[in-house]
């Protein structure tokens, strides 16, 4: 019973997971249902071997986000920095919300903050549907109300033609691995420091990661306002 639990609530994470990637980059995600849906069933199969059998939480969110990766690039065909920025963000997007909702969890008296180190039972498996339930409303709300970041083409992308540099891109690619590091680093170190310290620092990171992305959505829309002026005015613009 505990096995089908965790594979089925493995599996529901998953697909919370790439829903809020997607949705968060304004990508297609039921187009993708046969692949998303493959993909799932893999990671949460994988992350029972790695997280119960094997006994190394950390390998398994390892695994998952390399998982996520090359998913993007070989399945979505999205260009590999893209790929890259696309599955931190997400991972980290739905990091930051379950932990956001077992913080109140734990404050009301409501979950004991020891459940977080636990792979299976009732409050771990508790805090999972309703981190997932949250995961999927932001999505649908992202997808209704054309929220989200813009700068992320229509895949597929064509990895034969040169896409031109833009300075933001590297520094977003590098705040998007720092703040997934930071997410693996605070859960290994929640062994040793209290969860509502780990909890903030992981969701100001992900809010450095929103503020660069922004940057990135106005730098690409002021771009192609000045593409489309008189050379004339370009220059005063500029």
């Amino acid at each position: 019973m505990a096995l089908a639990a965790y594979l089925i609530l493995g599996f529901l994470d998953t697909l919370a997971i790439l829903a809020i990637m997607f949705k968060l980059f304004r990508m297609p995600f039921f187009e993708y249902s046969r692949e998303v849906l493959a993909l799932s069933l893999i990671i949460s199969c994988s992350s029972y071997l790695l997280r119960v059998e094997v006994g190394s939480a950390t390998l398994d969110m390892v695994v998952q986000i390399s998982m996520y990766i090359g998913f993007l690039i070989y399945v979505i065909k999205i260009r590999i920095v893209k790929s890259v920025i696309i599955a931190c963000a997400g991972y980290s997007a739905f990091a930051a919300i379950q932990l956001f909702l077992a913080a109140l969890l734990f404050l009301s008296g409501l979950m004991d903050s020891q459940i977080v180190k636990d792979t299976a039972g009732i409050g771990i498996f508790m805090l999972q549907m309703i981190s997932q339930l949250a995961v999927f409303l932001v999505s649908f709300l992202l997808h209704k109300k054309q929220w989200g970041w813009s700068y992320v083409i229509r895949p597929p992308h064509d990895f034969f033609v040169k896409e031109t540099s833009n300075p933001l891109e590297k520094k977003l690619l590098v705040v998007a691995v720092v703040v997934m590091l930071s997410f693996v680093t605070a859960f290994i170190a929640y062994q040793h420091f209290s969860f509502f310290l780990v909890t903030s620092i992981n969701i100001c990171c992900y809010l450095w990661l929103y503020l660069i992305s922004r940057m990135r959505d106005y730098y690409d829309a002021r771009r192609s306002r000045m593409d489309r002026l008189p050379p004339d005015k370009m220059e005063k613009g500029l």
